[in-house]
């Protein structure tokens, strides 16, 4: 991973985690492939509405816009990416499923990156596909 595409991915977290926190209906993110993959996830995993390309100041973001439940609250509740190797987990070990982290245990859907697409923990295990978890969505 390029440090361009370490930084923009940065921001797409950062950037999310701020329009939840504000209950924002839409959020911009900065544009690369790489997030454009996580965004194409989130879409089709159900926790983001849709997400689309625009220009603004000859400069390409995605806006990503989000879901609500039926009570209004967002679909989406948290992301948290998984920064160091010691704490990132590869595929070999399936039984893993929650970050423990100090006192806390985060429970949810791991992105996994297999070097060629990004993918939920359960479908590149399905797939038998090896990777890196990286992102907790939460």
């Amino acid at each position: 991973m390029s440090l361009y595409t370490t930084i923009t991915f940065n921001r797409l977290i950062t950037n999310i985690n701020i329009g939840i926190a504000k209950r924002n209906k839409y959020v911009k993110v900065p544009f690369c492939k790489f997030n454009g993959k996580i965004l194409e996830c989130l879409c089709r995993l159900g926790y983001i509405e849709s997400y689309k390309l625009i220009n603004l100041n000859n400069k390409l973001d995605f806006l990503v816009i989000f879901k609500f439940d039926v009570n209004g609250k967002q679909c989406l509740q948290n992301l948290r990416s998984i920064r160091y190797l010691d704490r990132q987990r590869n595929l070999k070990n399936k039984l893993f499923k929650n970050l423990i982290k100090g006192q806390k245990i985060f429970k949810g859907t791991w992105l996994v990156y297999t070097f060629d697409t990004i993918l939920t923990d359960d479908e590149a295990l399905i797939r038998n596909l090896s990777g890196i978890r990286f992102l907790l969505i939460i």
